[in-house]
């Protein structure tokens, strides 16, 4: 949906979700060193959080629960 309705946005976030991930991901293994966070695969956690948004974008997720 937001592809559709608004391209440059869609494009924008598309890029930002796909780069720029060195400074969270040494926060992610910082909680871990420090065991603030358990241990997890942070490539498999970016990949679900990456799809999460993805599937987000492409739905009308807000429209269909009544949010705007």
């Amino acid at each position: 949906m937001l592809k559709d309705k608004y391209p440059r946005v869609y494009e924008h976030l598309s890029k930002r979700l796909e780069s720029n991930w060195e400074t969270t991901v040494k926060l992610l293994e910082k909680g871990q060193r420090e065991h603030v966070l358990r241990d997890f695969s942070i490539p498999v956690f970016k990949t679900i959080y990456e799809s999460t948004l993805e599937h987000f974008f492409e739905r009308d997720v807000l429209k269909a629960n009544h949010i705007s």
